[in-house]
């Protein structure tokens, strides 16, 4: 997961760079696209990670993530 992540936030850097008089809009943009975009992804992926490493099918995990998915979020 986390050469994903560091992709994502690389890319956001270059999107968004926090230079100039625009620093906190910049920010701002990425917390907002990271918490929109990749943090469902990343969520359901540790959920799904942690449900297969517990021993659990994955009709078991996909009960789990329909229990806790959105709450978590």
């Amino acid at each position: 997961m986390a050469p994903l992540q560091l992709s994502w936030f690389a890319w956001l850097s270059d999107v968004f760079p926090a230079t100039g008089g625009h620093q906190t809009a910049a920010v701002m943009w990425r917390v907002f696209l990271d918490q929109i975009v990749f943090s469902p992804i990343s969520l359901a992926a540790f959920f799904l990670f942690m449900g297969l490493c517990e021993g659990s099918d994955l009709k078991a995990v996909r009960r789990k993530l329909n229990v806790v998915f959105i709450p978590a979020l």
